[in-house]
């Protein structure tokens, strides 16, 4: 399989990013569309401590997750160090819900192709993944940026974020070797 196949199916690399999301949580569930006046927009940037990676190109120092409900989401997670995709690639995990124990949307990517990024939609009601969505990403020395909109997601009102870092060859198992993660972050709205 070659690296840019790694998340070719993203089902089990899905199912693995719930378990260290919210472990024991089969997902979330996702609203329909509402119209509104105003476009809510939540956003949160949050520090990650340095040094608990195996090396600063999988090290966690900051993420910043917006959200629009139109369903548009940006991920931003910043490295301690350089990305270096042919010598220390990862994958990268990102898991939003409306509270940090129900996911509602997964995406997944990898370092060593910052373009090639997916997200999917989570439905707790038919407990059933979503087709996933193609989104842009992209990477500026030690910042990696992840951009995608999903309309089975507009309208809803997003509670959680999470973000790990694994080992692309085990991203898809249901134990994958994580670099780092943040943890549950709570994801504000704007005023």
């Amino acid at each position: 399989m070659s690296r840019r196949s790694v998340f070719r199916s993203n089902r089990p690399a899905l199912v693995a990013a719930v378990g260290f999301f919210a472990p024991g949580a089969v997902g979330g569930g996702c609203a329909a569309a509402a119209a509104t006046a105003a476009r809510a927009k939540y956003l949160t940037v949050e520090k990650d401590p340095a040094g608990d990676a195996p090396r600063p190109s999988v090290d966690i120092i900051e993420t910043i997750a917006r959200y629009k409900d139109d369903g548009s989401i940006l991920f931003v997670v910043t490295l301690a160090g350089p990305v270096d995709p042919v010598g220390s690639d990862a994958g990268v995990i990102a898991a939003l819900g409306t509270t940090c124990r129900k996911t509602v949307g997964l995406g997944i990517g990898l370092l060593s192709e910052p373009d090639v990024v997916e997200f999917s939609a989570v439905s707790v009601k038919n407990k059933k993944i979503s087709p996933s969505r193609r989104g842009r990403g992209a990477i500026t020395n030690n910042v990696f940026t992840f951009l995608v909109k999903h309309p089975s997601i507009a309208g809803w009102k997003p509670g959680c974020y999470a973000i790990s870092l694994a080992d692309p060859t085990t991203a898809e198992d249901e134990a994958p070797v994580l670099y780092d993660q943040t943890g549950e972050v709570k994801l504000a709205p704007r005023k």
